[in-house]
């Protein structure tokens, strides 16, 4: 139950105690309304919010999704509550982050093992809003641009030693 639905609830609840007032001049059917109305207000609002042990559990899923024990989190797009809408967002947003960190640290690996066989023309096209995963993209690259050039002057040198 949402607080839009325990409000209503709760002012019905007084509405019929106020009419209560007017329409009947016994007391003991006023104590017994205003008795009733009681139980309810304290009824409603003793009930948890709806959703809120949900965004809860999906809390410690984003928990367990920075610490890498798990690969997604299930949002709801079509929830009305508003925490659960910024919620959805924190969460889409560390998604994506990470799965764009994720494809610039693949195209490293692929790279890595291209130079290594020594095909020093590859740079990473992936790039990442993470400084530090930016920052070590371009350096990367960076590093290979001075390392081609380094080879090129190299066998350019030794070509033009062996013609003399």
């Amino acid at each position: 139950m949402n607080n839009l639905q325990k409000t209503i609830i709760v002012s019905i609840a007084f509405v019929i105690l106020i009419a209560s007032l007017f329409l009947t001049t016994s007391n003991i059917i006023q104590a017994v309304v205003a008795v009733v109305v009681f139980g309810v207000v304290i009824g409603v609002n003793s009930m948890k919010t709806l959703g809120s042990s949900d965004l809860n559990k999906k809390r410690l899923d984003l928990i367990e999704l920075m610490e890498f024990k798990r690969n997604k989190v299930e949002i709801d797009e079509s929830t009305i509550d508003e925490a659960e809408k910024n919620f959805n967002k924190i969460v889409t947003s560390y998604q994506e982050a990470t799965l764009n960190d994720t494809r610039v640290a693949g195209e490293m690996v692929l790279i890595a093992d291209k130079v290594s066989k020594g095909h020093f023309s590859c740079r990473v096209n992936a790039d990442s809003k993470t400084p530090y995963v930016h920052v070590l993209r371009n350096s990367m690259n960076n590093m290979l641009t001075s390392s081609e050039k380094n080879l090129d002057n190299a066998i350019t040198t030794l070509q033009n030693y062996a013609d003399g």
